[in-house]
């Protein structure tokens, strides 16, 4: 299962407060924070997303309004079939999707890779810029 949802700059701080567990007073009661050190993010960059947002921003052009959409983030559940198998089977899962979706978007766009497995399913919170060519700006 996979569903992907886009954010505005203002929504991405809160994001980032869930999706890298920068509290322990968390809304959704399904996270068990004695399990949060099982979690990790495949995304191998410095900082945390909001500094990954902010310099990546920085490279790219983007219309400077309230609605647009900075960050989208691509939540894929572990197969059903990957269960009851290690922990170490399922973190190829997810690097193998996380492999796929870098192509797909590009790897300079990645904010954040990172897996839960302290929630009720293991699932891959995949934090991206969504950059595109603009042909109208080129030179």
């Amino acid at each position: 299962m996979a569903h992907v949802e886009k954010f505005t700059q203002g929504s991405v701080n809160g994001l980032s407060i869930h999706i890298e567990r920068k509290t322990t007073n968390h809304s959704n009661p399904d996270i068990d924070s004695e399990r949060t050190y099982l979690n990790y993010d495949l995304c191998d960059k410095e900082g945390d997303m909001n500094q990954r947002l902010k310099n990546r921003l920085a490279e790219v052009y983007c219309f400077n309004r309230a609605d647009v959409k900075v960050m989208a983030d691509w939540i894929v559940t572990l197969p059903k079939s990957l269960e009851q198998e290690t922990m170490s089977t399922q973190k190829e899962f997810f690097k193998a999707t996380v492999d796929f979706l870098n192509e797909r978007y590009g790897s300079q766009n990645v904010l954040s890779a990172t897996v839960h497995h302290d929630e009720t399913t293991p699932h891959l919170h995949y934090a991206f810029i969504p950059v595109v060519f603009d042909e109208k700006k080129a030179t």
